[in-house]
């Protein structure tokens, strides 16, 4: 029962504050880079906060090492709401995310020692000043992660919901039953916003967006799940397998930052470069679109657990990974040509169901 109430909650709290959103300003409107019509509250971040908040104390799931992350989760949530209404620099932004990185890694004990055996060489271990920057930068890197996955419905609530289950299955696995609840009752709580996100039959588009206030907190709580899973003290999961579970929007991430650096742009500037942008400019529709990337991100988060399961070394788990990586620069420098072959085959697939249905008519 306990698992349930945080959806239920989030779906409460977040119609509750949606006149409020309204009032203030709290809202997102469209724009050039923006497709959605009318404004769209964004109050998702603040309903899933407040759920998984609120139940999380209710039912004692705290621990020493969550209380420390408490604080940088509400820090980060008040400037995530104030840039959601004042659109606050990039830098700004940058600044309090590694403020909040480096108070896990002062406070919280929440950090980045050893990066497993990656070139097969041994377990690579990280001194004191290699730990702070690995932990600084692995954690604001996810932060953006998500945040640059936000830009379809559905589609950054979703890819959280995997990761969520993810690490509480690998949680549970090794025995760290806390740790695998606080996940779950995230996940739950995120399931209750993508009731009211992600479209559906009956809904052609979001009755609200999460925000940078959504976004940003839970990739600070996806990057804190993932640094103590696979810490030496829990050992629930290897480094790299954790990069598994988040596949899609690090890679994505990670190419996209690397075209603009090379090209001679800021890495965080906003363009339409992301793997969902390629989709759509290749014919498919949102809710398609949302879902093969959902299914995609699944299927290597399966990966990242079956190296576990049957002992596949860290090494060659990493070197499929930048195979990956790789892959997916190569397909995004060829976007063009790949969107046209996408667009012929999705043509070629429309006239054949045509064809088939005519066929059918007149038997």
């Amino acid at each position: 029962m306990m698992y349930f109430i945080p959806a239920l909650l989030s779906v409460l709290t977040i119609y509750a504050l949606i006149p409020f959103a309204s009032r203030v300003g709290l809202v997102d409107r469209p724009d050039h880079r923006k497709s959605h019509v009318g404004e769209i509250p964004l109050v998702g971040g603040i309903g899933i906060m407040t759920a998984f908040a609120v139940t999380v104390f209710v039912f004692g799931q705290q621990s020493s090492s969550f209380l420390h992350l408490e604080l940088p989760l509400g820090f980060l949530m008040l400037v995530s709401l104030a840039d959601d209404k004042l659109q606050l620099s990039a830098r700004f932004r940058l600044l309090i995310q590694v403020l909040a990185a480096s108070y896990l890694w002062f406070f919280g004990d929440t950090r980045i020692v050893e990066l497993g055996n990656l070139f097969g060489q041994g377990d690579i271990r990280l001194g004191l000043s290699g730990s702070y920057f690995m932990t600084v930068f692995g954690t604001v890197g996810l932060i953006n992660a998500l945040n640059m996955a936000d830009g379809l419905d559905g589609l950054a609530g979703g890819l959280s919901l995997v990761s969520l289950v993810f690490f509480a299955f690998t949680a549970h696995k090794s025995g760290l039953d806390r740790q695998a609840n606080l996940n779950i009752l995230m996940a739950s709580a995120v399931s209750g916003f993508l009731l009211l996100n992600m479209r559906a039959p009956w809904r052609k588009k979001a009755r609200i967006f999460m925000g940078d206030a959504g976004s940003m907190t839970l990739g600070l709580f996806l990057a804190w799940s993932a640094i103590r899973l696979s810490s030496p003290a829990e050992h629930a999961i290897e480094p790299i397998s954790a990069l598994w579970i988040m596949a899609i929007p690090v890679i994505d991430t990670l190419g996209v930052m690397t075209r603009r650096i090379i090209k001679g742009r800021h890495p965080f500037a906003p363009d339409q470069e992301h793997l969902h942008h390629i989709l759509l400019r290749a014919g498919f529709s949102v809710q398609n679109t949302v879902y093969a990337i959902i299914a995609c991100g699944i299927l290597l988060g399966w990966c990242g657990l079956m190296g576990i399961h049957v002992g596949i070394p860290s090494w060659i788990m990493t070197f499929f990974f930048v195979l990956l990586l790789v892959l997916h620069g190569v397909l995004t420098h060829y976007a063009w040509r790949i969107m046209k072959w996408l667009k012929s085959v999705r043509g070629d697939n429309l006239r054949h169901l045509q064809e088939v249905k005519v066929t059918e008519k007149i038997h």
